[in-house]
């Protein structure tokens, strides 16, 4: 996972990684568990994240896989690794 390799300063632990690097890496793992919203017996899409990255403000209740992608870059300071789409298909591009 690159937020784990990227290497931005801090002290190294005895696996390499970085203080910085730890945290970074901290930042996706705080949301596992993490789970939209429900409607009608079933999800419906309604999360966090989309308000949460700009220009995905209009972006609740559509699929969001690739919104946490964006969303956790930006949280790791890596907003520029990670383009700014819920598409998953244009995120590997």
């Amino acid at each position: 996972m690159a937020i784990c390799r990227r290497n931005t300063g801090g002290t190294e632990d005895e696996s390499g990684a970085s203080g910085t690097a730890r945290h970074r890496h901290g930042v996706p793992s705080r949301e596992i568990g993490y789970q939209e919203g429900r409607s009608d017996g079933g999800r419906n899409n309604q999360q966090k994240f989309s308000t949460a990255v700009p220009g995905r403000e209009w972006s609740p209740g559509q699929s969001w896989c690739h919104t946490f992608v964006s969303w956790a870059f930006r949280q790791a300071d890596l907003a520029d690794l990670a383009p700014v789409t819920a598409s998953c298909a244009e995120g590997v591009q």
